[in-house]
């Protein structure tokens, strides 16, 4: 009966490319405030990181798996985009629908204690693709040759993401856990290097003051 049902929500289900391409026509315009950089890049990042990691350890049935990356494409789309719940559920079944639901902060970033524990009390597969996401927002921080924009972007997004980053490093993967232990690790070498530029970036400023 569970197998049935299963099989129920995910039948509509798409191929991952064209998940993405989906998702990223959703996002077409959506850039980010620091320098006008089109937002796409980033929800394929997410996905495609998933993907490879899923694919090292195996532990993902290879339909839940595909499931997890095609929310992964789509983790923000309920929030930045045009797209409906209806649509979603329509184009891919209920069980992508229920992760961007998951993934999606109801409240706006101002308001982010309900959201952690939406995430982090979760289902584990939810878990996975906040990872991921907190992943990549922590590498392109690290990685951004502009000390300025580091500085700026630093201010604004780490007081949304620490809380996360806070209380999804305690969490623990019962279904997954090498998945899940491989993601925590790169989440938080991810997040030390940000934090390091971040740092590097203002007292560099401050000398100059």
């Amino acid at each position: 009966m569970k197998k049935l049902r299963k099989r129920r929500n995910l039948k509509k289900t798409r191929d991952i490319a064209d998940a993405f391409a989906f998702f990223k026509l959703a996002h077409e315009g959506h850039t980010y405030p620091e320098d006008g950089r089109p937002y796409w890049p980033h929800i394929y990042r997410v996905g495609c990181y998933l993907q490879r990691v899923i694919k090292i350890y195996g532990e993902l049935d290879k339909d839940v798996a595909k499931c997890v990356v095609t929310a992964g494409f789509g983790h923000d789309s309920l929030e930045d985009t045009a797209l409906t719940a209806k649509e979603i559920e329509s184009k891919f079944g209920n069980l992508v629908l229920e992760l961007i639901v998951g993934m999606t902060n109801q409240q706006g970033d101002s308001q982010t204690a309900s959201y952690v524990e939406q995430i982090c009390s979760g289902r584990e597969e939810l878990r996975l693709i906040k990872l991921s996401d907190l992943y990549d927002n922590y590498t392109t921080l690290a990685c951004n040759p502009n000390e300025d924009q580091i500085i700026s972007l630093g201010r604004r997004v780490l007081p949304i993401m620490e809380p996360m980053y806070d209380r999804i490093r305690t969490t623990k993967f019962r279904k997954y856990p090498k998945t899940g232990n491989y993601l925590l690790t790169s989440m938080q070498i991810a997040h030390d290097l940000a934090v390091f530029r971040i740092n590097a970036a203002s007292n560099y400023e401050t000398t100059l003051k």
